[in-house]
């Protein structure tokens, strides 16, 4: 009866346009996420870069969003994107190591990116 009561005076909204009815990301604001194309070594010989859409449009606005704004419905959006793209090239080598923003950082944000 809470839920019902709070679903009315806040309904899900996209985090992006404002669009109620849509938790995190709906489907037009989706439709602008351009496809970032298949993974590519650069130069240097750790310079490979991938990733699931390119940093652009409503894609980067979810970026900056999610760290700026602290948009915190935007999480699990991009981690249900991320988590097959990591499982396809997580086959290709032999590890993979996250790098942890500066702690001056990460305590004015509130989170580690």
């Amino acid at each position: 009866m809470i839920r019902v009561a709070l679903g009315w005076l806040y309904p899900d909204r996209c985090a992006l346009c404002a669009l109620v009815g849509h938790a995190a990301v709906c489907p037009e604001c989706r439709k602008d996420f351009t496809p970032a194309g298949p993974a590519t070594w650069g130069v240097a010989p750790l310079a490979f870069r991938a990733g699931v859409y390119r940093y652009e449009g409503r894609a980067a606005q979810a970026v900056r969003r999610l760290k700026y704004v602290r948009s915190t419905a935007l999480a699990g959006f991009m981690a249900e994107v991320l988590a097959p793209r990591i499982e396809e090239l997580a086959g290709q080598d032999d590890l993979v190591v996250p790098v942890p923003i500066h702690w001056r950082r990460r305590g004015d944000r509130g989170f580690n990116q």
